[in-house]
């Protein structure tokens, strides 16, 4: 590893670092930002799912709202200042779909039961 020195400083260089919410590779590129949200969403999902959002006869636009709201913020989180391709904007969209279906799935699970 580089170590870069700086008077009586001395600092190892690293492979990612995480600013502001960010995270910086060595790469110079942001997948790491987009695994990280999907993961991030991901989590959030099946968090709002523990307490009864899932298992619950709410109606469509509560879920929706509270989707939007918790969830999808994490998906775009910093999305605006980076410059995404287009596998990762389709991996975005592709997830987003994905937990939606999984919410409203539940849904219509409920409505079987």
């Amino acid at each position: 590893m580089t170590e870069i020195k700086m008077g009586s400083k001395t600092f190892e260089n690293t492979q990612k670092i995480k600013y502001l919410g960010m995270i910086i590779n060595s790469k110079n590129d942001n997948s790491d930002n987009v695994e990280q949200g999907i993961k991030n969403t991901i989590k959030s999902v099946y968090s709002i799912g523990n307490i009864g959002v899932m298992n619950t006869p709410l109606k469509t636009n509560i879920k929706t709202r509270l989707y939007k709201t918790f969830c999808r913020s994490l998906l775009t989180y910093g999305c605006e200042a980076i410059k995404l391709n287009q596998i990762h904007l389709k991996k975005n969209k592709t997830t987003d779909g994905n937990l939606v279906k999984i919410m409203d799935s539940a849904r219509k699970q409920e409505q079987q039961n």
